[in-house]
């Protein structure tokens, strides 16, 4: 027979295996579990915002990292630009 602590730890375990993204919602929003903004709270919405966040952080990641590029492809226009007027001989 297991004890109220060990079955509590048990629902904690199967909840947040059932439900990854709440505890991190939760926190994020400072809602307690099972209160009832947490009983409103949304499953689908919950995956839906965490795949918002991911999916645009993944868009600026790519934004930053063209931009980069552009950036270092210009520097290096620019310095290879530089290189051939120095050898110019006028």
């Amino acid at each position: 027979m297991s004890t109220i602590r060990e079955q509590i730890e048990s629902l904690i375990i199967w909840w947040n295996t059932e439900f990854p993204l709440d505890r991190a919602y939760r926190k994020k929003y400072n809602i307690a579990f099972n209160s009832v903004e947490h009983q409103n709270a949304n499953q689908i919405d919950v995956l839906f915002e965490q795949m918002e966040n991911n999916f645009i952080a993944e868009l600026e990641l790519n934004y930053n990292k063209k931009e980069n590029d552009k950036i270092v492809s210009e520097s290096k226009i620019n310095e290879v630009e530089q290189n051939l007027f120095d050898k110019m001989k006028f």
